[in-house]
């Protein structure tokens, strides 16, 4: 038997890796927005489209430090509820790839807030935040339930909460939810247990691809991987470990999470 350890070490890892390229994509939206007639040429000449959003990525590492580049695959957690001179100062001088909205940072100007951060840098930041619904929602005003209680409603009910959460963040400037919870109820002693759609893999697997579908107003996370559901330690006290075979966490807990990734 192999052990599959849950090594949540590996999600930060992932992320960092995969900012690069998430990011490249921000980059072109922006650079787009700056130029009408490379618009139109993407309009209607979709041959050479690969080709262009590949020189206009080039163009800009090109134009970044080394400094600049690594400081893209970090986001750190954001200060305060408002932008402050300090603040300000220190987001353009280190240029982070995003923040992530807690608790403390929640307020009737959030709006605001995000709008200024997005000023401080040419390249857009990830503003992102842990908005699952239920018990673990960094917005409070949302009344949406979280997966648990997602889980026992149809894929039109589900679809159209997470479209209501979705359309939520957009409007505070948030624009990355790790909020979709991939994990299995198997364990009803696991902390994650009360905020999983429930024991069926292949069940959860369509309700998470609904989940990402209808939140496309927002870029989505699915966590948390490889799958929190088996064990009762919790992970932010200690590192839980679970003996399954390779073979069997493909054909149970990483269902959800391809079947997500599948429908990206």
């Amino acid at each position: 038997m192999k052990k599959v350890g849950l090594f949540f070490i590996a999600f930060v890892i992932g992320i960092a890796l995969l900012l690069p390229f998430t990011k490249s994509a921000e980059v072109i939206q922006k650079s787009f927005e700056n130029s009408k007639s490379l618009n139109l040429i993407l309009n209607f000449d979709s041959v050479n489209n690969d080709q262009l959003l590949s020189a206009k990525v080039n163009q800009q590492l090109s134009a970044m430090t080394l400094r600049e580049k690594i400081a893209q695959m970090f986001i750190l957690r954001m200060s305060g509820t408002k932008m402050t001179p300090a603040f300000s100062q220190f987001l353009v001088t280190n240029k982070p790839g995003g923040l992530i909205v807690m608790g403390d940072s929640v307020s009737p100007a959030l709006k605001n807030f995000t709008e200024d951060i997005q000023k401080t840098n040419s390249i857009s930041l990830f503003i992102s935040i842990d908005q699952e619904g239920g018990v673990v929602k960094r917005i409070k005003s949302d009344t949406n339930p979280g997966a648990q209680v997602l889980g026992t409603k149809s894929l039109d009910e589900i679809c159209s909460t997470q479209k209501i959460s979705a359309d939520l963040l957009k409007q505070n400037g948030v624009n990355l939810n790790f909020g979709i919870v991939a994990d299995i109820a198997y364990d009803n002693k696991s902390f994650i247990y009360s905020r999983s759609f429930g024991p069926n893999p292949s069940i959860v697997a369509e309700q998470i691809k609904e989940s990402i579908y209808c939140s496309h107003k927002e870029l989505s996370t699915i966590k948390h991987f490889p799958g929190h559901g088996r064990t009762s330690v919790d992970s932010h006290k200690k590192t839980p470990e679970i003996d399954l075979s390779y073979s069997d966490w493909k054909n149970s807990d990483a269902i959800p999470f391809q079947r997500g990734i599948d429908s990206n």
